[in-house]
């Protein structure tokens, strides 16, 4: 009887011997401890398979009956020991299949009886408190035993599996995989697989089973499987998968550059088809850094410090002129949780390369037309100024009556230089 590797490792840290036998008397599994209490001359590899009563001849017997439970002197390893010897029958449908024989060395220790009560009831609840479902095949792929919580799982009572073949739960794709791993089995081999099972009322389950082939005698007589209901698990899968499709289609149908990368390792996670036609197809897992920048090493302007840590959720905006296309964008960067659970850097970057430009020429226009209104106001002002410095000389030196035909021109003056510093500062031609 094969069992579940972390049952086996709790029963190999026991001191008693545990030994399952068939209805022959034939050993199928034996615990560390009787290495341990032989001093190695006993190897339990070496015994399955093997006669029991070869190995302890003077319990034949003794042992005899469904039944039995006896303190007696045996022979191990040429040494007389005095043990506690337990026959657990083991029962499917009130037919013994198989016999659990204990082994407790009590020389030193008789008197602690309650001990091992206890650890016999935990054995032999071991296969039933189990949270997974445990199920054992004949070599024709017929249960021959299962446990409650596989039973459960199938919606079905324990009685009405037995003589069942797993196959009858599963539809044709299932059938296939079935068929691969019972060909695995009957070479020996053990292995881990998912399968979808159909209940009693015909709602879907998926299994992890992990299981392992039973050989006796150098034969085939079946398997043992651990069944693990990972529907929820795939549920998730299948509503994150979901999410990550609806999240890729949105982020992909977007006409402006985007990505997500690892902040930690700099890993580029997604990119759209704006960044691919850009920087090209085959970029994801690659540094982030390298790809976008041309460098060696993360940026020295990278702004993950702005959006994580503390900041994590805040959106931070900023504008950059790329090294390698020689564009500028508007970058939107902030931190998000990935499809994984872990957090991601999403930035969207806005071509504003034509607004640059265009600001540029702004700037050029603006400064052109400050140098135009300088100059224009020099031509203007300086004529203009000389004239009235002369007209003023002259209002001075002349007689009264034709100081005011001056005057008028002064001050006819005076109004053009108010227009041209009006059309200079405001533009606007007015006095």
């Amino acid at each position: 009887m094969a069992i579940r590797k972390d049952h086996l490792e709790m029963l190999d840290k026991l001191d008693e011997i545990f030994i399952l036998l068939d209805r022959d008397a034939k050993i199928l599994f034996a615990n560390r401890a009787i290495e341990k209490i032989s001093k190695g001359k006993i190897r339990k590899k070496e015994i399955i398979g093997k006669n029991f009563f070869n190995l302890f001849p003077s319990l034949e017997e003794k042992l005899k009956g469904e039944k039995i439970k006896i303190r007696e002197f045996i022979l191990l390893n040429g040494k007389e020991i005095f043990a506690e010897i337990n026959k657990i029958p083991i029962k499917e449908k009130r037919d013994i299949k198989q016999f659990l024989v204990i082994i407790k060395d009590i020389s030193d220790f008789k008197n602690n009886e309650e001990k091992l009560k206890e650890t016999l009831e935990k054995y032999s609840r071991i296969v039933e408190i189990a949270r997974e479902g445990i199920c054992i095949d004949d070599e024709n792929e017929k249960m021959i035993f299962v446990n409650k919580a596989f039973a459960d799982i199938l919606g079905y009572k324990k009685n009405e599996l037995i003589g069942k073949d797993i196959s009858d739960f599963v539809d044709e794709e299932g059938k296939k995989i079935l068929e691969k791993q019972t060909r695995l089995r009957r070479r020996g081999k053990s292995s881990r697989y998912e399968l979808k099972i159909y209940r009693k009322d015909g709602e879907p389950r998926y299994l992890l089973i992990s299981a392992s082939p039973l050989i006796i005698n150098g034969k085939y007589k079946g398997s043992i499987s651990v069944n693990l209901d990972i529907t929820e698990r795939k549920n998730m899968e299948e509503k994150l998968r979901a999410e990550r499709e609806q999240l890729f289609s949105l982020l992909g149908g977007i006409d402006e550059p985007i990505y997500i990368s690892d902040p930690n390792t700099y890993e580029i996670l997604f990119v759209n088809k704006v960044i691919k036609d850009l920087f090209g197809k085959d970029i994801i897992g690659k540094k982030c850094y390298e790809v976008f920048q041309n460098l060696e090493k993360p940026c020295d302007f990278c702004t993950n410090e702005k959006i994580f840590g503390e900041n994590f959720g805040n959106t931070y905006v900023w504008e950059w002129k790329n090294l390698i296309n020689s564009r500028w964008y508007k970058c939107i960067d902030k931190g998000i949780k990935w499809i994984d659970g872990r957090e991601a850097r999403l930035e969207i970057a806005i071509d504003i390369t034509e607004r640059k430009l265009a600001e540029e020429v702004l700037r050029e226009a603006l400064e052109k037309e400050r140098e135009f209104k300088l100059k224009t106001a020099h031509y203007f002002f300086n004529p203009t100024t000389i004239a009235k410095g002369y007209i003023s000389l002259v209002i001075e030196e002349i007689e009264n009556e034709k100081k005011e035909k001056l005057e008028k021109a002064l001050y006819a003056i005076d109004r053009i230089e108010k227009v041209i510093k009006n059309i200079i500062t405001t533009g606007e031609v007015k006095e």
